[in-house]
């Protein structure tokens, strides 16, 4: 399915993470304690820089109006939590003072998992069920930087 033009800036920013969630997801158990640190400044930062106003668009521009049709669709209430507690989630291994390679791996899979089903499944049920002016919304909400 082709994204919902008010969808792409939102887009633009998975892709982003998800090249930073695969990179640490891979990275190397051999790896120094620097180059971990530096992969995790990388991607905390995105998540804390990008992703927190990034989070706050979809919880309140896409759950929110999705919720109104829970009970035509039973599946909105199940992914809108699914996408709330993910985001929860993340925000939550992010919150490492000293990581390990297993948190930074941790991290990265789960950042890219996270998008994966945001872009799958979430996407294709917004751009099926919200109305232009809430898709309106949600492209209004959206950084600058990525329209």
């Amino acid at each position: 399915m082709q994204r919902a033009e008010q969808l792409r800036p939102l887009s633009r920013q998975h892709h982003l993470g998800l090249n930073l969630g695969l990179k640490a997801g891979q990275f190397p158990m051999s790896s120094s304690e620097a180059d971990i640190q530096d992969q995790w400044q990388k991607i905390t930062a995105f998540i804390r820089d990008e992703f927190t106003a990034h989070f706050g668009v979809e919880e309140n521009y896409l759950v929110k109006p999705l919720m109104t049709y829970h009970k035509d669709n039973p599946q909105v209430i199940e992914l809108s939590e699914q996408l709330t507690a993910q985001h929860e989630e993340l925000k939550r291994l992010a919150d490492k003072a000293n990581p390990t390679i297993e948190d930074l791996r941790d991290l990265g899979d789960a950042l890219y998992e996270h998008i994966r089903f945001e872009e799958r499944e979430v996407f294709p049920l917004a751009q099926e069920l919200l109305t232009s002016e809430q898709l309106d919304a949600i492209y209004t909400q959206s950084g600058d930087d990525v329209k």
